[in-house]
């Protein structure tokens, strides 16, 4: 898995069909955001931040690439949150072993959050 910075298209439209419920307009909101495109070796998703909010979707495991990205966006961040669907079991997974730690749980969505 590789991660490069900056928005690329086709990754937002994998990412857009990884997550759980499709959002055809997340492609042109993702233009707005710090994005990372993941590719394996075609585009299969991107991890974005909108502010300190951390979104990962990706149509393969790509843990390895995350970790890399998360520990980068902590040298310029004091603290990252990842909204996770309490039903999402890979992505809680990922977020621990990330270090994220669980802030608050509300409404089906847990709120990991982790600093340097």
């Amino acid at each position: 898995m590789i991660e490069r910075p900056g928005y690329d298209q086709a990754c937002a439209e994998a990412a857009a069909h990884a997550m759980a419920s499709y959002d055809p307009s997340f492609a042109e909101r993702a233009k707005n955001t710090e994005f990372w495109g993941l590719f394996d070796p075609d585009p299969c998703g991107a991890v974005i931040f909108e502010g300190n909010v951390i979104h990962v979707a990706s149509l393969k495991p790509c843990g390895l690439a995350v970790r890399r990205i998360v520990r980068q966006a902590l040298q310029h961040r004091e603290i990252l949150f990842a909204p996770i669907a309490e039903w999402n079991t890979p992505a809680i997974r990922l977020a621990v072993g990330l270090g994220f730690k669980l802030g608050i749980q509300s409404r089906g969505v847990n709120l990991y959050w982790r600093t340097p």
